[in-house]
């Protein structure tokens, strides 16, 4: 992931004659480095742009305004892909399907 890179890109996002009123961030880092981008360009968060995050990581909670978030289900993730490894090399030929897992929305002060 390339900080800069994203910085520069929230900036010409922001700096568009019409520019979007929120950013969905792919994770909490990216929307705590879109924040600050919006704190240079002069534009408040959430008044101007909500920013949404990813993950529901700790930054979500040190930053100001703190990040809304989409949480979602690591613990139980970890467990059911090591599941699906042990059976994965138990019979190698075995069909795996989807698993579909819940996640939460976790709204605070930047949305």
């Amino acid at each position: 992931m390339d900080l800069d890179m994203a910085y520069v890109a929230v900036r010409k996002l922001l700096d568009l004659p019409e520019p979007p009123d929120a950013i969905f961030c792919i994770s909490d880092m990216l929307a705590a480095l879109a924040i600050h981008a919006a704190s240079d360009s002069g534009v408040t968060v959430p008044d101007d742009l909500a920013v949404i995050g990813f993950d529901d990581q700790p930054v979500c909670r040190m930053v100001t305004p703190s990040i809304s978030t989409v949480r979602q289900p690591v613990s139980q993730m970890g467990a059911l892909s090591a599941e699906m490894m042990i059976r994965m090399i138990a019979d190698p030929g075995c069909s795996l399907g989807s698993i579909k897992l819940d996640t939460e929305l976790i709204i605070r002060e930047s949305a």
